[in-house]
């Protein structure tokens, strides 16, 4: 007989929320890196500028 097992149910769900917000991140981060070096910005501007878009909140709207 299976049983519901609230404390893997809440594990589980904690694991996928944050794993899927740091996945979307990084993914919005490495595009915006991309797109930088390919428009001909230096590895450290491009670098400097994702992190200021970062803090600002503007990088989550670079989406794939």
């Amino acid at each position: 007989m299976k049983t519901f097992n609230l404390r893997k149910q809440i594990k589980k769900a904690f694991y996928e929320d944050v794993r899927g917000y740091w996945n979307k991140q990084t993914r919005a981060w490495m595009n915006a890196y991309k797109e930088k070096r390919e428009n001909g910005m230096g590895p450290h501007d491009a670098w400097t500028s994702c992190l200021e878009e970062y803090q600002k909140g503007e990088l989550e709207k670079i989406q794939p």
